[in-house]
């Protein structure tokens, strides 16, 4: 009995020290090794979509003055500056541009209240003295100028977090997920709408987008309350915030849904989605209003003509 007693002493420590420096070697080389490889690619892609987004920075920043990409942007910051003097104004005729008689403009609040809001952080935080202090003057310049690249960052997280998350049949993840945030940090399209002094509504658009997309990803998989109430909230904001675009891929996501998933597709659960989309519409609807934009002089009297004996 010694003897068994002798070697069960020797053996179980054998077998708990094996295993002890088994499950140490792990945490020390497996998970900080997968961990560190996560947080270098992650790292990398901030870097890669940063660099990307502000390559035109000199082209922006001349003589200590901000300047941006196109015309649209100007008539953004126009609108921006106008709600900024008047919190709470939503512009819908713009008489700064075609004057007199002004334009009715596509553009919708979403992207104005945006830019005023980061505006608000910029003169709060910039700093007083250095290189660029003097750009704390015009700090709703400085917030219209970053906003694009802020949500083309916020875009990059989501995507890679969401790609992480990404598992095959088997449980297991899916060896190629790195590729989708790369391709959301250095993707030529989603580039150009994020990049640096173009403080217009498509950046914010394709961020909407992109949550929403992702989160009919995960319903897909497995149907739930929170990514149902991001994804409702998700295309409701992409709908306020352009009525082309997002009306396009909501209505071929629906069809395909209901043609692939069947009833599965329509669970008690999408009622939160319903309930997330529908009220964020009627939200758009009660501040935007819906106003009839009727067709300039010169067409009606062409259709009178062309529809009248």
């Amino acid at each position: 009995m010694s003897a068994d007693f002798g070697v069960e002493s020797v053996e179980k420590p054998a077998r708990f020290e094996g295993g002890g420096t088994k499950v140490a070697l792990n945490w020390l080389g497996g998970d900080w090794f997968r961990w560190g490889r996560v947080g270098f690619m992650a790292l990398g892609c901030v870097l890669a979509g940063l660099g990307l987004r502000f390559e035109n920075l000199t082209q922006c920043l001349v003589s200590g003055r901000l300047y941006f990409v196109d015309a649209d942007c100007y008539s953004r910051m126009t609108r921006a500056r106008m709600v900024s003097e008047a919190p709470g104004r939503v512009i819908h005729h713009q008489t700064f541009e075609n004057w007199p008689e002004g334009v009715w403009s596509h553009a919708t609040a979403p992207m104005d209240y945006l830019i005023v809001g980061l505006e608000r952080v910029v003169r709060w935080g910039w700093p007083r003295s250095g290189r660029f202090s003097e750009l704390g003057r015009e700090s709703l310049d400085v917030a219209g100028a970053l906003v694009s690249p802020l949500l083309g960052l916020g875009l990059v997280a989501f995507v890679f977090l969401w790609a992480a998350g990404l598992r095959r049949a088997d449980g297991r993840r899916l060896s190629g997920w790195w590729m989708a945030p790369v391709l959301a940090a250095v993707g030529p399209a989603l580039v150009h709408a994020t990049r640096f002094g173009r403080p217009d509504h498509q950046s914010l658009l394709v961020v909407l987008l992109g949550v929403a997309l992702g989160s009919e990803q995960r319903m897909g998989m497995a149907l739930s309350r929170g990514w149902a109430v991001v994804g409702g909230l998700a295309w409701g904001g992409a709908l306020w915030v352009s009525l082309f675009e997002p009306v396009v891929l909501l209505g071929a996501t629906c069809v395909l849904g209901c043609a692939l998933g069947g009833r599965a597709w329509m669970n008690r659960k999408r009622a939160w989605w319903a309930l997330s989309l529908g009220g964020m519409v009627g939200g758009a609807y009660a501040v935007e209003g819906l106003p009839a934009i009727l067709p300039a002089v010169e067409w009606t009297e062409v259709l009178m003509r062309w529809g009248g004996p």
